[in-house]
């Protein structure tokens, strides 16, 4: 989220960056997650290679006090190699989030598929002893009936014929006998469905539990692979944080370069608005960010109303005081401090209920926050010394939500506060 702040010693050296920074920003069409992830990490890696190169010509001009305002320009050269190294790792922490995303539903689907075939398992095995005490039983029935057959012998048609005192009870007597041999045969036969049932849903069991092991196999390799894509994050963001404490380092130079030269010298006054354009472009992107934001459906729009109880001061306490009002030399926000803010202390509170919608780092805001209120109004604290919220977060009026500061492109402890309708910067005071 870098501006094009350009000067004309460290015009060369933003140009190659710049073009570098644009070619990244292109949408990655035919590849995977994989291949963008690490043509992420490349240029990440050139950008180190321009920023390491860069730095012995910064202590060249370090010690030449006749060279404050070029060295001024080169600092803001590295910091805008820094800024766009950031936003390339940036890219690349969002491209593994989202395979890390993928990963956990995969990991999900592998967790209910494996519970659903060991719930069919079980099942299966509770059917499986289920038929085979049936087929027992049936089968011990079957034995007793042959048990008594061969104890008492069989008789012919005519024998029983013959043995009987008339032709009614020879009838009878031979339908008793079909009449069993007919459940004999009954039996056989739900032994020989029960013995194949048995031998489908032991097939089905063994399927499953080769399922199940397949299944298991899969969910480890994606929980490696999971472990794997979270440090790699990890990696990116302790790089980010280096690159965010050089900056701020840079920074410090920067404004003692500043605080050096004469405040009423051309290179002071070229310094300083200098800048202070950086800031306001910064506070550009940001004014873009939040439109597409609102046009994405993340942030709300509207005519900027506010309720009766309207906003609370976003630092508070009897020493509270601006330094710097809306509008004076372009400024987009006031700048608000208090005695003691410079122990990186004081709280930093919300001006009204809503949704956090940024909480991050920019090379001039330093640490900040976007707080969405609702009806296009929008609230942004720069320069945070800590953040206490993230994205995503409801917050409620006079919740504190981070720590003042002096990060990024500041002189001295404060909260930059700006109010904005629908992406479009406004006086605060109008709110307060």
């Amino acid at each position: 989220m870098w501006t094009n702040k350009i000067s004309k010693a460290s015009f060369a050296v933003f140009l190659s960056v710049a073009l570098l920074f644009v070619s990244v920003c292109l949408p990655v069409y035919g590849t995977d997650t994989d291949d963008q992830i690490q043509a992420l990490r490349d240029k990440s890696e050139e950008l180190q290679a321009q920023i390491d190169a860069a730095e012995d010509e910064i202590a060249a001009l370090r010690s030449d006090m006749s060279q404050k305002q070029e060295y001024a320009d080169e600092l803001s050269g590295q910091i805008e190699n820094l800024q766009a190294q950031i936003d390339v790792l940036d890219q690349s922490i969002d491209a593994v989030q989202v395979k890390i995303d993928q990963l956990l539903v995969d990991i999900q689907e592998k967790n209910n598929t494996i519970a659903a075939l060991e719930q069919q398992n079980a099942e299966a095995q509770a059917e499986i002893e289920r038929c085979e005490q049936e087929i027992e039983e049936t089968y011990d029935r079957l034995k007793e009936r042959l048990r008594s057959l061969y104890m008492n012998g069989t008789l012919s048609e005519l024998e029983l014929l013959m043995s009987a005192t008339d032709f009614s009870t020879y009838l009878t007597t031979l339908q008793l006998m079909e009449s069993m041999a007919a459940h004999d045969d009954a039996l056989i036969k739900s032994i020989e469905e029960d013995i194949l049932n048995l031998q489908e849903l032991q097939e089905t069991l063994r399927a499953n539990q080769q399922k199940v092991e397949e299944s298991k196999v899969e969910l480890e390799a994606a929980k490696a692979d999971l472990e794997a894509s979270q440090a790699e994050i990890e990696e990116d963001k302790a790089v980010v944080q280096q690159a965010q404490n050089q900056i701020q380092s840079k920074w410090d130079e920067v404004q003692a370069v500043i605080s050096d030269l004469d405040s009423q010298s051309e290179a002071y006054q070229s310094l300083k608005e200098s800048y202070e354009r950086q800031l306001n472009e910064a506070a550009d992107e940001i004014d873009a960010l939040i439109r597409a934001q609102a046009n994405s459906g993340a942030a709300s729009w509207g005519d900027g109303s506010v309720s009766e109880g309207g906003f609370v001061w976003p630092v508070q306490g009897s020493g509270v005081y601006t330094t710097t009002e809306y509008g004076q030399g372009g400024h987009g926000g006031l700048d608000i401090t208090c005695h003691g803010a410079s122990q990186l202390t004081t709280p930093i509170y919300a001006a009204a209920s809503g949704t956090v919608i940024t909480a991050t780092w920019h090379s001039s805001y330093g640490n900040y926050i976007v707080i969405d209120h609702g009806n296009g109004l929008t609230t942004l604290y720069a320069h945070c010394n800590s953040i206490s919220v993230s994205v995503g977060e409801s917050v409620s009026q006079n919740q504190q939500i981070g720590i003042v500061g002096n990060t990024g492109y500041s002189f001295g402890a404060h909260c930059h506060f700006e109010v904005r309708i629908n992406g479009s910067r406004t006086n605060p005071r109008n709110y307060l």
